[in-house]
């Protein structure tokens, strides 16, 4: 968990920029959402699919209309996680009403902290082998 990191790198209303990322979170949403998932447990997303067990959670909680309940849980592991600020009205109201949104900033901050090596399996300093 990084303790120093107090907000999003990114700004909820930046949700236009990749294009990609936000067409993808308008379109399907729920592609969107186990991307970021998958980015989270494995940076490479070397065995990354698409229609995967998240992206099928999201999917049929949608259709439940209770996805709210979903992201919510995940954007606050991630915002664990990452060591962001939480506030659970803002979460809350967040997932509710900019859903897409939510799912374009969290993508983009998956995708940075994977780029700088901050998310997948990290070694405990103290896990050290001692000789002799």
């Amino acid at each position: 968990m990084a303790a120093e990191q107090n907000d999003w790198n990114h700004s909820l209303f930046a949700c236009c920029c990749p294009i990609n990322t936000a067409f993808l979170s308008w379109l399907c949403p729920c592609v969107s959402f186990g991307r970021t998932q998958a980015r989270l447990k494995d940076p490479t997303l070397s065995s990354y699919s698409c229609c995967n067990g998240d992206c099928i959670v999201f999917f049929i909680t949608g259709l439940l209309c209770t996805n709210a309940v979903c992201h919510f849980r995940k954007r606050r592991a991630m915002k664990d996680k990452f060591g962001i600020e939480k506030s659970c009205c803002g979460d809350c109201c967040t997932v509710c009403f900019c859903p897409c949104c939510a799912l374009v900033q969290e993508a983009k901050e998956a995708d940075m902290q994977a780029a700088n090596g901050r998310i997948g399996y990290l070694m405990n300093e103290r896990m050290v082998y001692e000789r002799g």
